[in-house]
């Protein structure tokens, strides 16, 4: 099998976070948080072949689930050379995350985002990336935050700029987030794109800020294209692709 980029275990019932941007408010369910019942055979099948497990969620969050403790282990037990990094919005996790064996903590962050749980993160500077969902919401949360010194410690951390899942599918509203965000200090509002002043596009198609270095513009359609993954949902199905955006554009 040709080597995989990453794979990626997703939780599924309900998640009691309730964020705004989430895909999990179209398409929530009134069921206990659980992975599927075939996650071992999953990571037997294809941990052999990546340096990157991802566990995220699809309608939940995976901190709610008791198996998350004890993936590492079990993913370690098949490849002890892999890396593996938890999706979360529960800042709380952090400690329990990391005893466990992950070594990357990815938090979600939105307008409930405060210096006081930054302060929280810095001891793991090096080891949590924040992302960022571009709704035109947040987008004017960025604003307000722009000359504050939140913003200014953010951009400390590795981040990662999404843009709203119901926005994929429309390139000129991505690109106009994105366009704002880059300039956002200058209040200049020049198109950054195909402009190799601004970007480094990367060769699996996610963008590389070279105004804020720890900052990626990662773009569904763009991105995922050009990655070799394999997904487990949390209703069983396998998927070399992400199925986000079409469960989405189906509601």
């Amino acid at each position: 099998m040709k080597k995989l980029d990453y794979i990626s275990i997703l939780a599924g019932g309900s998640c009691k976070f309730n964020c705004s941007f989430c895909i999990g408010n179209d398409i929530r369910k009134n069921a206990k948080p659980h992975f599927s019942k075939k996650t071992e055979a999953f990571l037997e099948c294809f941990s052999d072949f990546t340096d990157l497990v991802s566990i995220s969620g699809d309608t939940s969050d995976p901190s709610f689930v008791e198996e998350t403790m004890f993936l590492p282990r079990k993913i370690r037990e098949i490849n002890p050379q892999v890396k593996i990094t938890i999706h979360t919005r529960n800042i709380d996790f952090l400690d329990d995350a990391f005893h466990s064996g992950y070594d990357k903590f990815v938090l979600s962050i939105d307008e409930e985002f405060t210096y006081e749980m930054l302060k929280k993160l810095k001891p793991y500077k090096d080891k949590v990336r924040l992302s960022f969902v571009m709704t035109e919401y947040n987008f004017w949360i960025l604003n307000d935050w722009s000359n504050s010194k939140l913003m200014k410690e953010i951009f400390e951390f590795q981040m990662t700029i999404r843009p709203e899942v119901k926005a994929v599918r429309d390139e000129t509203t991505a690109w106009n987030f994105y366009d704002a965000f880059l300039n956002i200090k200058a209040r200049k509002y020049r198109s950054p794109y195909n402009s190799k002043k601004y970007v480094t596009v990367l060769k699996n198609g996610a963008i590389k800020l070279k105004k804020f270095p720890n900052i990626w513009y990662w773009n569904y359609n763009e991105t995922n294209k050009n990655l070799n993954v394999r997904y487990l949902f949390s209703n069983g199905d396998i998927s070399s692709n992400c199925k986000w955006g079409e469960i989405s554009a189906s509601k």
